[in-house]
């Protein structure tokens, strides 16, 4: 129960604080159970990453992997925490090893691409990508990794390409797709960013489903709107939302590094 709130911690369907309280709660009452289970306590130490609570996370990850040292998901979960933490050789080293150990999870060996991604080593990572796409090519988060790597090379075309796929994947209508790419083609870059902000609230607004504010502040730092961008970082810390763990590392937010705000930002959540 424990992994299954926390897999529905800042989706679309419920805001982050809804679920941690719940997923904590029996992840404990499993450790309680049993002291020496391997996957409560990454279950544990998951949960405590999405907390905020960085040490104790750590200290979980390690005791998961003292207690099952071969647990891929384990090891999976400890290299996107490394990310987070700036550990980057760290977390190359335990993604690569989860590969080994489960060769054909497409799930586990997405966390290669996500470490270089993270690391900016962003050939590395569409190297690592062209692999996982031969496990499951329609995967929405593999698409996506691989859109944003080509994105941070500055390669536009492919970039929006690969995320025109994504789109397509999520079952978006044809003829939107059709008319984002026009967009871009006739506007550029970022009237086809400002267009993907305008759809996304249209059809928040419409489905009155939960919206993850990371993804608005990452569109608006596309569109090099500061004031949006550092306002819907706000707001993911307002809500502990489990994205916030990766903005110390997440390329898109480089332009906004040197503004005090984003310093506060960061000690706020306890990275700084």
């Amino acid at each position: 129960p424990g992994d299954a709130y926390a897999l529905q911690v800042g989706s679309a369907i419920k805001a982050p604080q809804e679920n941690l309280p719940k997923a904590r709660a029996a992840a404990e009452r499993a450790l309680q159970l049993d002291a020496d289970s391997p996957e409560a306590h990454a279950t544990l130490a998951h949960i405590l990453w999405l907390s905020w609570e960085w040490e104790g996370a750590e200290n979980e990850f390690r005791r998961a992997l003292e207690l099952s040292p071969n647990s891929a998901k384990s090891r999976s979960r400890y290299s996107i925490y490394l990310s987070s933490m700036g550990r980057h050789d760290e977390a190359i080293a335990e993604a690569n090893r989860a590969v080994e150990l489960d060769p054909t999870s497409f799930t586990i060996s997405q966390g290669v691409e996500r470490a270089f991604y993270f690391a900016r080593r962003y050939d590395d990572a569409l190297a690592a990508s062209d692999k996982t796409l031969e496990l499951s090519p329609n995967a929405l988060s593999i698409n996506s990794w691989r859109e944003m790597a080509f994105e941070q090379k500055g390669m536009r075309d492919e970039a929006l390409e690969t995320r025109f796929r994504v789109l397509a994947l999520r079952k978006l209508p044809p003829e939107l797709i059709e008319d984002l790419r026009k967009t871009y083609r006739e506007a550029g870059w970022r009237a086809f960013w400002q267009k993907e902000i305008d759809r996304k609230k249209k059809q928040a607004a419409e489905s009155r489903l939960y919206v993850l504010p990371y993804n608005f502040a990452r569109d608006y730092a596309r569109l090099g709107d500061r004031e949006q961008a550092l306002a819907w970082l706000e707001k993911c810390a307002d809500e502990r939302s489990d994205h916030l763990t990766l903005v110390m590392v997440d390329p898109i937010f480089d332009p906004l590094r040197d503004d005090p705000r984003f310093a506060a930002l960061l000690k706020r959540i306890g990275m700084n």
